[in-house]
């Protein structure tokens, strides 16, 4: 799979939160340590790194990703170009405030060729199972990136069109690093940025960037990759990566693999996009770490939901109370939140057929924070939770659900004569599901927590 960028050179700013970049970018030669010539140390570092590319067994790993945006202070800068707003926020990274900010925690298996190609495949964190979709069907908006595991490794130091120099050795806490750089043309390149409107449109992005290696080890620690002067159509000006890389036990062996990465964008309206991406409980395939492509089998499974209880019909209303609270200060979309039954769910005859208090299983699928201006009178958006159905659990056996959340009017029959109703819906927002609950809390600390006891109307659906 190609390396995705979603809707470059480092500004500094943001280069020294990231600890050693700073010394990386602004690094002039020095004089080589050791006996062994630049090109050796660089054979033996691509050697090692490729080694690790082609023997990786099919593994998983958990993603999290922190988004946040920022805007100006002034406000956005439209008709200003991409040199004064990379060199402004270069001189004056402070003049920026945050107006966004959520978070997403997903499974990425990863399974891939001898090239290094990668197959990535997603899905909520814990979900159990992987569908075939790609990771911007399951997260359709915001900046977000692929080919972090292998790929973006493999289009380095597997491809015979790189360039590479040498720009001398540092230390970093204590640790003495090689500084390599590299450059890839664009006709060469598997990097690719997806953008426009529902991401119709794609660009192979040429790209350089600098890698600090042990030269002892020949292991890899960090990678920064750039590319610049994009077309004025993608409507960004800049982009950067930075992955950090560590050895990681798998099937009794150690292998390199991501363990945090940074995505930085710099947009032409003077707005920035920054991902921290943490990577964690990386694993192998296993028994207990199964790979499913397709829908569930129908015997119940330890771990998994059974298919075997018939669905309920659709139409039929109940209540929800989620019996857990959420703290935006860790939760994020894609895990797992409790809630019961409110009320018992009936049948068109008043039967009951699913009891007050049955377990309900959910997902959070968004915790969008919004950071506006100072209070101006007027109500102000701070946080927008959504939440989606899952699972229903009666008699112990828990069974797929699905539910549409019910809020404000319902459908009505258009009356006729010279009156007439309307509800405003306003603009929609297609990246949402349409059965989720989307809650939305206005003029709050857009960090703050949502309590227990939160509660809702919904619908049955069929399945």
């Amino acid at each position: 799979m190609a390396c995705n960028l979603m809707h470059s050179r480092l500004p500094l700013a943001w280069a020294s939160s990231f600890g050693a970049c700073v010394n990386l970018l602004l690094f002039s030669a020095a004089p080589v340590h050791g006996e062994d010539e630049p090109r050796r140390v660089l054979l033996r570092i691509s050697q090692s790194v490729m080694d690790t590319v082609e023997r990786l067994p099919k593994y998983v790993c958990t993603q999290t990703v922190d988004r946040f945006q920022y805007e100006p202070e002034s406000g956005k800068t439209q008709g200003r170009s991409c040199d004064d707003i990379t060199a402004e926020l270069n001189t004056s990274p402070g003049k920026r405030r945050r107006s966004y900010a959520d978070r997403l925690r997903l499974d990425v298996a990863v399974s891939h060729d001898r090239s290094g190609a990668d197959g990535e495949m997603y899905s909520w964190a814990g979900e159990g199972r992987f569908k075939s979709r790609d990771l911007f069907e399951i997260v359709p908006e915001g900046a977000m990136s692929t080919g972090t595991f292998s790929s973006m490794l493999a289009s380095i130091f597997g491809a015979d069109t790189t360039r590479f120099s040498y720009s001398g050795d540092i230390t970093i806490d204590g640790r003495l690093l090689s500084e390599f750089g590299f450059r890839i043309p664009q006709e060469s390149s598997q990097y690719s940025y997806v953008f426009g409107k529902g991401r119709s449109q794609q660009l192979k992005l040429g790209h350089h960037g600098v890698f600090l290696a042990d030269p002892e080890t020949s292991d890899l620690v960090r990678v920064v990759v750039h590319t610049s002067q994009l077309p004025a159509e993608t409507g960004t000006c800049e982009i950067a990566r930075a992955l950090d890389y560590g050895r990681v036990r798998l099937g009794g062996a150690d292998f390199l693999l991501p363990t945090e990465a940074r995505l930085y964008i710099i947009h032409a309206d003077g707005t920035t996009a920054d991902n921290r991406i943490h990577y964690s409980a990386c694993r192998e395939f296993s028994s207990e770490s199964r790979l499913r492509t397709g829908p569930l089998p129908e015997a119940d499974q330890p771990g998994l939901v059974s298919e075997v209880a018939p669905a309920l019909p659709a139409g039929l209303p109940f209540r929800l109370v989620f019996t857990h609270p959420i703290d935006t200060a860790t939760a994020a979309a894609g895990d797992p939140i409790k809630a019961r039954l409110k009320t018992p769910i009936r049948d068109s005859s008043a039967k009951v057929l699913v009891p007050e208090g049955a377990s309900v299983g959910c997902r959070i699928l968004g915790i969008k924070r919004f950071y506006g201006p100072p209070k101006s009178g007027a109500a102000r958006l701070s946080l927008v939770v959504t939440i989606a159905v899952e699972t229903l659990e009666t008699e112990g056996i828990s069974t797929p659900f699905k539910a549409a959340y019910v809020a404000g009017p319902g459908r009505f029959v258009k009356p006729t004569g010279p009156l007439s109703a309307r509800v405003d819906i306003g603009p929609l927002d297609r990246s949402q599901s349409p059965d989720a609950a989307v809650f939305e809390f206005w003029d709050a600390d857009p960090d703050r927590g949502v309590e227990s006891g939160l509660e809702s109307n919904w619908l049955t659906l069929a399945r």
